[in-house]
């Protein structure tokens, strides 16, 4: 399943975990993905 769309929003106020295929994800793990998904976009514009 393709989850980029959730990396555009941002993660709802009270909520402590989301579940994605089954799995899951607090909202500490939600952020380092996040991040690591903008670094991966970043860098491929630029090359």
């Amino acid at each position: 399943m393709n989850i980029d769309h959730l990396f555009y929003s941002e993660f709802p106020k009270g909520v402590k975990h989301i579940y994605i295929d089954g799995k899951k994800i607090s909202k500490q793990e939600f952020l380092e993905l996040k991040k690591i998904y903008f670094k991966k976009k970043k860098s491929k514009v630029e090359s």
